[in-house]
């Protein structure tokens, strides 16, 4: 009866002035923004208060606000009390409240983007985040959450590789932790950071990253294996884009150093690539595993086994209203994963509308689907030693030159 009454309603004042209208419907729109606001005023005042059920709840209300939607402006206006508060509750709380204050620290990261408050925030709470993900004391949803902001702040802010490298040796430092949880996600933020760099780069720490993943591939847990897989599988880019460099750079003399030094690069690949296979088929690690579990960690070492083969990833496509987002090469893939771990639900209105999102995939919600490559074009394209990824590697390396030039002088 009620929508009879309201199609009534309308059909009475049916020829209304389309100008007033108009003005209803952006006073509508301007009264929204202004509860917005209160709303949002109304979390932050819960955050000063004393009882922790009351902060508890504030921190939900922020973590579900920042994750729906892009609140830039609103984020860009409170960008200092926020950090602020949110980094005493981390310091403060315990167990929920620090855990959801720790993740609203990487939303409020993520909302800020490639605003100058991003860098503030991520330099005031980068340690203390660390030392949150390395307290044993501490309760294991803290630490991974810690790992997370840590991790996706690093990678939005950080725009010197050697930084970037340094807080990958910070990650590094907990793939042996107590927790399989924190193991998981300190891999899963390594592979993430490494997926932003060239290969040269990587070379130094490239055997004993390979040596030590090999190693993770044998954990009990079912998720440190997947993520210990993945990270292989970019490692395994790595390596040939440095065995291509190898190629490019050698003369007559040097061609036998330079096909021992490739050959031993992926000797320990190989070995990782075995394992792999093994854990892929039917019979790896079978016992006291779930049905799930199992199923899951042989598609992944699939893939992935696919992927140092064949030199092509599955694609992923995400629609957005009339357009469409493809992802289809390896770090594209880290990245997407991750971000979408970090905005669980909140993934598609942050594409529609964050520029860092805009950036980091190269999409723009105007654009249409991207035409689908055949499997021929992907290699030609897509694949780590094709001409096209050679060039980006190529250009990657030059940027990282000019950086420490500028350094240097």
């Amino acid at each position: 009866m009620a929508k009879k009454r309201a199609r009534g309603g309308r059909k009475a004042g049916g020829n209304c002035d389309p100008a007033e209208e108009h003005a209803a419907l952006r006073e509508e729109a301007v009264d929204g923004r202004q509860d917005e606001d209160e709303l949002f005023d109304a979390l932050i005042d819960g955050l000063y208060e004393k009882r922790a059920a009351t902060r508890l709840s504030a921190l939900n209300g922020l973590a579900r606000l920042l994750a729906s939607g892009v609140r830039l402006e609103e984020c860009v206006a409170r960008e200092e009390t926020l950090s602020r508060l949110l980094l005493n509750s981390v310091r403060r709380g315990t167990g929920t409240e620090a855990t959801l204050a720790a993740r609203g620290l990487g939303l409020l990261i993520m909302t800020l983007g490639l605003e100058d408050g991003a860098e503030r925030v991520w330099t005031e709470t980068g340690d203390t985040l660390m030392k949150c993900a390395g307290n044993k004391l501490m309760a294991v949803e803290l630490r991974c959450s810690s790992l997370d902001t840590y991790s996706i702040a690093s990678f939005i802010v950080e725009n010197d590789p050697l930084s970037t490298l340094e807080s990958m040796a910070r990650l590094a430092s907990l793939w042996n932790a107590d927790s399989h949880a924190v193991r998981e996600c300190a891999i899963r933020g390594w592979t993430l950071l490494g997926s932003t760099l060239s290969a040269h780069l990587m070379e130094d720490s490239f055997y004993s990253m390979v040596e030590r993943l090999t190693k993770l591939l044998e954990d009990p847990a079912v998720d440190v294996r997947r993520a210990a897989s993945e990270a292989v599988a970019l490692l395994h880019a790595f390596g040939l884009e440095l065995e291509s460099d190898d190629t490019d750079s050698s003369d007559s003399e040097s061609s036998v150093a330079s096909n021992s030094t490739g050959w031993s690069r992926f000797s320990g690949i190989d070995c990782a690539m075995d394992r792999m296979k093994d854990l892929a088929g039917p019979k790896g690690q079978v016992k006291r595993r779930s049905k799930r579990d199992r199923a899951a960690m042989r598609s992944t070492f699939r893939e992935v086994c696919q992927f140092v083969e064949d030199g092509i990833v599955a694609e992923a496509r995400i629609k957005l209203k009339a357009t469409v987002l493809v992802v289809d090469d390896l770090p594209g893939l880290v990245q997407l994963s991750f971000i979408r771990k970090i905005l669980a639900g909140g993934f598609q209105a942050h594409l529609n509308g964050n520029e860092l999102l805009h950036r980091v995939f190269g999409y723009s919600p105007g654009n249409g689907a991207a035409p689908k490559m055949t499997k021929s074009e992907k290699r030609m394209f897509k694949s780590p030693q094709s001409d096209a990824t050679r060039m980006r590697t190529q250009l990657r390396r030059n940027d990282y030159d000019a950086k420490m030039q500028m350094l240097e002088g």
